[in-house]
This record gives structure tokens, C-alpha cells and sequence, in this order.
């Protein structure tokens, strides 16, 4: 019998990883759905707490099911005192996701901000498997600060088969990279848009720049895609938390291409990137 999205199920932590002082990546078992989008999400239910939507940061062809958290409001904070072992609810995947059938001879760009780079890595993982249909794979990503940056052993490990270029607001002792938004290391060398897909996450008023950078460099509008997970709330359109115009982020979204924004953007720009 088919699972029903909508219905919780118990699962075990299985890992926890410390990635920064205020975000985490909680590891579940495979097993927990048969496979799901890159791009896609899923509610998570920490009892006596509530539910929270989590784009999924693993890629369906990994043998875990992970989610990173930033620990900003009560669920957060009591899912962050849970340990190995213990049990919460999860239902899904819910949503759309990137567009995997665009990819085959495209060079894939990804622009992630802070906490909006674990729902990309579920497709940067998903296109490394497949990197011998693609002409390149560029990944940019900024943080506030060096100790802001989420998997940086990952990150150190995909500089060795993908161009990583990284940026911090505020620098310190032991950073030697560029300082400045992520927009600033994003130059006509290390993009061609001609051939490529971007595909962008993160706060929105880094969207919203990182879209106008984009678009000055060349790139079209149908090949921008913005994952805007961090609108949504009940995952069914039901509570109009996340809604944008026409749009309920999890019901049509979590992904969008800048097309489909583009023509909402004047009437509906504060809700788009707020």
C-alpha cells in the first residue's frame, strides 16, 4: 500500500552533526520514503513543540535522508536538544524541485546565502552523479562570517570536483578569502550564460540581488530558479502563510523559475522577497 504523504511518521535520528554554533544536520534512514525531488520538502513534527516545512539536503541517491536546521524559534530550539536516537514525526516530500530535465549539456550555476545553501545541495549532489551529461557544475556561496559556513568538510571535498568560490560579510584571523556578498564573486569569468542554469537560495534580499546580477550578466529569466522554502508553513495551502499573488509556495513551489515571478514581481515584490 502507497504511504500517504500526509501522515507522520516516527523516525529515529540517526547522526547529528554540529555544522555552526546555531545550525545542525540531522541524519534519518533511508528507508523513511522510497525517493524525492532535489528541491523538494518535508514537515517535520517535534512533539509538545509543532511542525516545521525543511527542504531536504540530501540527494535521493544517498543513503540517508538528512535536513540542516538553524535553530531560530521554539520547534527549532527543541528539535536542537534532541539526541541520536530519539524520535520525531515526519511526513512528506512535498513540492516541486529543480529541474532535472533541463540539465543534460547545461553548465549548472548555484548561488547559496547562509542557511539557504543546504537546499541546494541535495541537486548539487544529485548533478555530480550525473556530471558526465553536464559541461560544468560553479557553486558560490557566501556567510556572515567563516564560522557561518555550513559543510565546509563538504565544501572542501566539492572544491576538488567543482569550481567553490566562497565570500564572508566579516572576515577574522584565519580567513583568507574574498570579503563581500555573494554577488560580488559572481563575474562574467566564472559564469557562461549562455549555457547555463542558475539556480539560487538564500535570504531575499540576496535573491533579489543575486537575480538582478544575473540577469545583467546575460542570463534569462526561464533559466533562473529560486527555491523559496523559506515561505512556507503547513504544506497543504492551507494557511496562507506562504502565499505570493497566484502562488502558495508548497503547493506550487518550493521552486519557482524567475519567469514565472518575473511578470508578479511589481504587484507582489515585498512578499517575493521578504
Amino acid at each position: 500500500m502507497k504511504r500517504h504523504l500526509f501522515k507522520p511518521i516516527m523516525a529515529s535520528i540517526r547522526k547529528i552533526v554540529k555544522e555552526t554554533p546555531d545550525i545542525k544536520t540531522f541524519y534519518f534512514d533511508r528507508s523513511l520514503w522510497e525517493s524525492h525531488i532535489p528541491g523538494q520538502f518535508a514537515e517535520l513534527w517535534v512533539p509538545g513543540a509543532g511542525e516545521i516545512p525543511l527542504s531536504i539536503a540530501s540527494s535521493p541517491g544517498e543513503n540517508h535522508i538528512a535536513f540542516t536546521v538553524k535553530k531560530v524559534g521554539l520547534v527549532t530550539s527543541e528539535l536542537f536538544n534532541k539526541q541520536e536516537g530519539d524520535r520525531i514525526a515526519i511526513r512528506g516530500p512535498f513540492g516541486n524541485g529543480f529541474p532535472l530535465e533541463k540539465f543534460k549539456g547545461k553548465e549548472l550555476v548555484f548561488v547559496g546565502g547562509g542557511i539557504g545553501l543546504p537546499p541546494l545541495m541535495s541537486t548539487i549532489i544529485f548533478a555530480l552523479n550525473s556530471r558526465n551529461s553536464l559541461k560544468g557544475i560553479t557553486l558560490f556561496y557566501g556567510a556572515r562570517t567563516p564560522d557561518d559556513i555550513v559543510y565546509k568538510k563538504q565544501l572542501e571535498e566539492l572544491s576538488k570536483e567543482i569550481s567553490v568560490y566562497l565570500t564572508v560579510d566579516s572576515g577574522n584571523d584565519s580567513w583568507d578569502g574574498p570579503i563581500g556578498v555573494v554577488t560580488e564573486i559572481i563575474t562574467p569569468e566564472r559564469v557562461n550564460p549562455k549555457n547555463s542554469i542558475a539556480m539560487v537560495c538564500g535570504p531575499g534580499i540576496m535573491m533579489y540581488f543575486t537575480v538582478k546580477k544575473l540577469m545583467n550578466l546575460g542570463f534569462k529569466a526561464s533559466d533562473i530558479y529560486l527555491s523559496l522554502e523559506h515561505h512556507m508553513k503547513c504544506a497543504v495551502g492551507k494557511c496562507g502563510h506562504c502565499r505570493i499573488g497566484p502562488y502558495y509556495v508548497c503547493t506550487d513551489g518550493p521552486v519557482f523559475s524567475y519567469e514565472s515571478l518575473e511578470e508578479i514581481e511589481k504587484k507582489y515584490a515585498g512578499d517575493i522577497w521578504r
